[in-house]
């Protein structure tokens, strides 16, 4: 109902956001080939192929991924056989992912399977901040603080 009101009020609806779905791969299709695309993505039909998002992957139930995922952020409802490649990763309860992840985050609820090798990698900026912080100490000062000790 408030967003009837609000297209009333200002005389058109509310813009679409960027976590918006904006691209879909609906349950009857079939698409084989490569997908690149900067906006957000939901899968419920099968995908033989590629994808590369710099945004959010949903993957329906009935979603199946057969190829490399890479994406910002990527939730699993359905099946994926394949590398995945994300900052954030969520394998729901009903997801399948057979494949080693290259993850930041990785959330995998109670009944979601994971066949495959995990590695988790801090981002780049906390990397170089334990480098900073690692680096105000030299070797020789921290030899000699466990020798003075």
């Amino acid at each position: 109902m408030k967003i009837f009101d609000k297209e009333k009020r200002s005389g058109k609806p509310d813009s679409v956001t960027s976590s918006e779905i904006t691209t879909l791969i609906g349950e009857e299709c079939l698409f084989e080939g490569n997908i690149t695309t900067s906006a957000s993505t939901r899968i419920d039909g099968k995908l033989k192929g590629n994808i590369t998002g710099q945004s959010s992957l949903i993957i329906g139930e009935n979603g199946v991924v057969i190829g490399e995922v890479r994406s910002d952020e990527a939730t699993v409802y359905g099946k994926v056989e394949g590398i995945v490649e994300s900052s954030r990763l969520e394998i729901k309860k009903s997801g399948h992912v057979s494949g080693d992840i290259f993850v930041q985050t990785l959330t995998i609820e109670d009944g979601g399977l994971l066949n495959g090798r995990c590695t988790m990698e801090k981002s780049v900026a906390d990397n170089v901040a334990d480098f900073g912080s690692a680096s105000d100490k030299s070797r020789d000062d921290i030899g000699h603080e466990e020798i003075n000790s």
